[in-house]
């Protein structure tokens, strides 16, 4: 198991997070897993669990791109999901540090993490033009699935500052998939 592997796997155990988050990653409803009631509140353990999760995942796939890419703008696109995600996974244990809190996994992060392991999979065996091409199509779904996990996620969440960093993590993942989108039509077909 490579060094990220490891390391996203460490981030994805800490985490636990909500129905939502696993419904934006899994199209198999008996994936999906909840750690409360619907309606309710979703406590800041769930909630930083999503944003540490997410980031570990998006640093992960930015990584395998960052060691494969031939691409300057594919380069480039991988090097600022890595710094964005890095810090994000930062602030969220941070923050979870001050608010004296604990994540747990969920079924929720378990999904997440899977669908970022079979992204990374099948990245892992495509090489040269073709792979910048087959991971920037991957960015593009892994954001637009984020985001809708964020979207369903932050309603629920009961804390300020939780709310503040999702609403700074859903700002950068929307720059990146608008970013990567600029990206792909330079790629070819």
């Amino acid at each position: 198991m490579s060094i990220i592997h490891r390391r996203v796997l460490s981030a994805a155990l800490l985490c636990s997070t909500t129905v939502l988050c696993a419904d934006a990653f899994s199209s198999d409803p008996a994936a999906t897993g909840t750690d409360r009631p619907a309606g309710q509140t979703m406590s800041a353990a769930q909630s930083l669990g999503v944003a540490e999760t997410v980031s570990g995942a998006e640093v992960e796939l930015a990584s395998v791109a960052s060691s494969k890419a031939q691409s300057p703008a594919v380069q480039k696109l991988a090097q600022t999901i890595i710094n964005d995600h890095s810090e994000a996974g930062k602030r969220a244990r941070a923050l979870a540090e001050r608010l004296k809190v604990r994540v747990t996994p969920s079924a929720a992060s378990n999904a997440v993490q899977k669908e970022a392991d079979d992204a990374t999979a099948k990245l892992d065996k495509v090489v040269g033009p073709d792979f910048d091409r087959a991971y920037v199509q991957s960015a593009i779904r892994f954001h637009q699935k984020v985001l809708i996990a964020i979207d369903g996620t932050m309603p629920s969440v009961g804390t300020k500052e939780v709310k503040e960093l999702f609403t700074d993590v859903r700002s950068r993942v929307e720059h990146e998939l608008d970013d990567a989108k600029l990206v792909l039509p330079s790629l070819g077909k």
